[in-house]
Parts: structure tokens; C-alpha cells; sequence
């Protein structure tokens, strides 16, 4: 997800479906991740703490001007 800076696509979908208004469209280059996608929706339950904690970390990583690497400012 967002070109390889989130690596734990599972934590980061089920961060996003825990949100009343969220689209997610997250990208996919095999079929695999499409099904490993479509399993965290199936699946309800809130984050646990250790959860919410590595999410924590990861957003202090990336800081607060994240590029998504969505290209869609390319050139740039």
C-alpha cells in the first residue's frame, strides 16, 4: 500500500473500516491481495491496543506531508 511506505496492508484496512465515512481503494497487482483485502472486511472487530500502537509508530514514521505515491502530481 501506498507504494510499498505501508507494508501491513491488513492493519492499515482494518484502521480504515473501523471509520463511519471512509472509502478505501486500496491498490492490488495479484489476485492474492484482492482476497487478503476482501478478508479484513469480512471480518469485523475493533483494533487492539497493540494494534492502534503500531499504527501510532508507523504515522510518527512517515510524518505529517505522507506522499501516498498515488503519481496523479507526476511529472513533478
Amino acid at each position: 500500500m501506498a507504494g510499498g511506505a505501508l507494508t501491513n496492508a491488513k492493519l492499515s484496512l482494518r484502521f480504515i473500516l473501523e471509520h463511519p465515512v471512509t472509502v478505501a481503494i486500496p491498490g492490488v497487482d495479484v489476485l492474492e491481495q484482492v482476497e487478503e483485502n476482501a478478508a479484513v472486511g469480512s471480518v469485523a472487530r475493533s483494533l487492539s491496543i497493540p494494534e492502534r500502537e503500531e499504527l501510532t509508530r508507523i504515522v510518527a514514521k512517515l510524518g505529517a506531508r505522507f506522499c501516498r505515491r498515488c503519481e496523479y502530481c507526476l511529472p513533478c
